[in-house]
């Protein structure tokens, strides 16, 4: 999974679960490329399901 898409996949579960009350933060794809970082694990810029 590259940036991209992790940005758009855990940017729409993030807002989904804002418009539900369990999260008070507006989205920033700040938080989307920390999320993905800590999940790149080889450091390759791409997520792997491995």
């Amino acid at each position: 999974m590259t940036e991209e898409s992790f940005n758009l996949l855990f940017g729409t579960v993030y807002r989904y679960l804002k418009s539900l009350n369990l999260i008070k933060e507006e989205y920033d794809s700040e938080i989307g490329l920390a999320k993905f970082k800590k999940y790149d694990f080889n450091a390759n810029g791409s997520i792997s399901y491995e």
